[in-house]
């Protein structure tokens, strides 16, 4: 199925595009901040790194999953 194919029918389109998109950025994003808290020294700004960074890696993966279920 070409890409073309797969921009017609949602649950294609999520799992060949918007899924594998939404993965890249989150495994980014907790690499970036994995790399901030260990560079750290001082634990509150690693908690607020963590929290920040991980955070928005959740949130980013709820929109995600809330936008396919409420599609469907």
């Amino acid at each position: 199925m070409t890409t073309e194919e797969a921009m017609r029918y949602s649950d294609l389109r999520f799992w060949a595009i918007q899924h594998f998109s939404n993965i890249l950025f989150v495994a980014i994003l907790c690499t970036i901040g994995n790399m901030l808290i260990q560079r750290v020294p001082l634990s509150y700004k690693k908690f607020r790194y963590s929290a920040l960074y991980f955070g928005i890696s959740s949130v980013a993966i709820i929109i995600s999953v809330s936008l396919f279920a409420l599609r469907n």
